[in-house]
């Protein structure tokens, strides 16, 4: 008797590995606090399925020797190239700050042009139906926290204030996937007549139409239901098409959309929240303070930007420098990492430059929109525009790494209805193969490894007292490596300041300085103040105050230290 084992295909495994992602990858989660990047599990998760399904992509292209292109893919490379140029700027403080950005993408990108790579029929229906089933499964989960969770439930979901967040932790973060399945739901009634989906499929679209209204008002998210109006005015032309032969189908969705915002709309008043839906609307928040100071920022460094990974030193020195005095300085934006606009971001740390590469790759995708039917060109647009629209008052793709892959497949599935996909024969180039190897080799251990770091950081930061102790079982420091530091000269200080060790507050100051440049912090100005005063530096200790309350006013973390006498000795918990 013989056993014979066949491997799958590239395009079976390519299938699979993006099923199973959307399917369970994408939902995973623990009990973190929260953040952005790789401070939130289920990032991992996502860069470890992008690694490996770049690896897929570019074996194939490597074993079939034709690269599958086309000019939107060109566009996109160009655009991220110029976006890479000012990487090279000498005024980065910390490339750990700088280059993530750059690396992710890139990484995007590469798994764009991975996902071209693949000749399958039906390959972008598939996509859909995929990211489809993800938001449905999301909303599953935020319709179960809204009427069913209770307090003290596995995922910490707040049942008091009650937005759902799904797996996702952020209100805003949840309601443009939301709104990203209201359009693929909506998109997939547009396409019945020419094909015909499952019933399985069919039923999905119409719960998407049904508790996509229903989670976007009570989520209250005004950048979610901003989407979801969009996503209908962009999606209606397609819809009026599609009207004569699906006319029960329609007719089935606007019944459940109404039956879904109707829902939504009586959950919210029978718990006492409709006043809150009133208020959202009429407070700008502190957006308007954050984007005129980052506009200010552009204008006064317009051709290259204030540096990569320089945003936040850059804005709080000129949010600081514009206050009449300390006192007038919003206390809700100590820690500002990111103006909350994609394109500011760019346009402040790397001026025109960046800005011209932002240009470059919304060329590139419009060209393609504009390139189908203007019906079709919209309701592909709709598809995106929820995460797109998040993209301008947020930072979404550093929250999710879901958004990030979805946004890349709904860009795809453009092109791929284009059908401008070409092939070049590339028979002696080794670099497919090469990054089909290297890009999942480096990322899979990378991201694995620091999962368990950021579980293990988890534990330390909820212990107490902090047992630092778990430092020595963090494998992949890299991961997060300003936090790790962050932890382990946190020890380092204390230990000094129980020792007395002028060696080691010496070390502490260097560090914390340097740090501070590029991430100026309220507790990091009140550990050198404490280090100082232990060194004996008295002048120096109060100088750094005194630059800490510049910068931040009188915040909590500062007051205790104002008018502080010489001899009152000073503990860190």
């Amino acid at each position: 008797m013989t056993f014979s084992y066949r491997l799958p295909t590239t395009t079976a495994l390519f299938s699979t590995l993006i099923g199973f992602f959307f399917l369970i990858g994408a939902h995973f989660t623990f009990p973190n606090f929260g953040g952005y990047g790789l401070t939130l599990p289920q990032n991992y998760i996502a860069w470890l399925f992008i690694g490996l399904l770049i690896g897929v992509g570019l074996w194939h292209w490597a074993r079939s020797r034709a690269l599958r292109y086309s000019p939107q893919m060109l566009w996109f490379w160009v655009g991220t190239v110029v976006l890479a140029l000012p990487l090279a700027d000498p005024r980065i403080v910390d490339y750990a700050l700088g280059l993530p950005k750059v690396i992710a993408l890139a990484g995007g990108v590469l798994l764009y042009t991975a996902l071209l790579q693949i000749n399958q029929t039906g390959h972008w229906q598939k996509l859909l139906q995929w990211v489809l089933l993800a938001t449905v499964i999301q909303m599953l989960l935020g319709l179960a926290q809204y009427f069913i969770f209770e307090p003290m439930n596995l995922l910490g979901y707040d049942t008091i204030s009650n937005r759902p967040n799904g797996t996702f932790q952020q209100v805003n973060v949840m309601a443009s996937f939301v709104a990203t399945g209201f359009a693929l739901g909506l998109f997939l009634l547009t396409q019945q007549a020419s094909t015909p989906p499952s019933k399985a499929i069919r039923l999905m679209s119409l719960f998407s139409t049904f508790a996509a209204p229903l989670l976007l008002i009570v989520i209250q998210s005004r950048t979610g239901q901003l989407a979801g109006i969009a996503v209908i005015l962009l999606i209606l032309p397609a819809l009026i098409q599609a009207w004569p032969a699906s006319k029960a189908a329609i007719t089935a969705h606007c019944l459940v959309f109404v039956l879904g915002l109707s829902t939504g709309l009586l959950g919210l008043i029978g718990q006492g929240e409709q006043t809150r839906g009133l208020e959202i609307y009429e407070d700008p928040g502190a957006r308007t303070i954050i984007y005129d100071e980052s506009l200010s920022l552009i204008q006064q460094y317009p051709l290259l930007g204030v540096g990569y990974g320089n945003f936040e030193s850059a804005w709080r020195q000129t949010y600081a420098d514009q206050a009449a005095s300390p006192s007038e300085l919003n206390q809700g934006l100590h820690a500002l990492t990111h103006p909350h606009n994609e394109t500011l971001l760019w346009g402040v740390e790397g001026g025109a430059v960046a800005l011209f590469g932002l240009i470059l790759l919304a060329t590139g995708y419009l060209l393609t929109l504009k390139a189908l039917t203007w019906r079709r060109g919209l309701s592909y647009l709709a598809l995106t525009a929820p995460i797109l629209i998040h993209t301008q008052t947020e930072y979404p793709l550093y929250h999710s790494g879901l958004h990030w892959m979805t946004l890349i497949v709904l860009i795809a599935a453009a092109d791929g209805a284009l059908n401008n996909i070409k092939t070049l024969k590339t028979p002696r180039i080794i670099l497919p193969a090469v990054l089909a190897l290297a890009v999942p080799l480096t990322t899979a251990p990378f991201m694995i490894t620091g999962l368990h770091s950021l579980a293990v950081i988890t534990r330390l930061e909820a212990s107490k007292p902090k047992d630092y102790a778990l430092l020595l079982e963090v494998s992949n420091p890299a991961a997060d490596l300003n936090r790790f530091q962050w932890h382990l000269w946190e020890l380092r200080l204390k230990s000094a300041l129980a020792k007395q060790d002028p060696e080691e507050l010496t070390a502490y100051l260097n560090w914390s300085r340097q740090l501070a440049r590029s991430m100026p912090r309220a507790t990091l100005y009140a550990n050198q103040f404490i280090a100082q005063r232990a060194l004996g530096d008295f002048e120096g200790a109060e100088a750094t105050l005194e630059q800490a309350r510049y910068l931040f006013g009188d915040m909590p973390a500062l007051k205790p230290f104002i008018g502080l006498r010489k001899d009152v000795a000073i503990e860190v918990n």
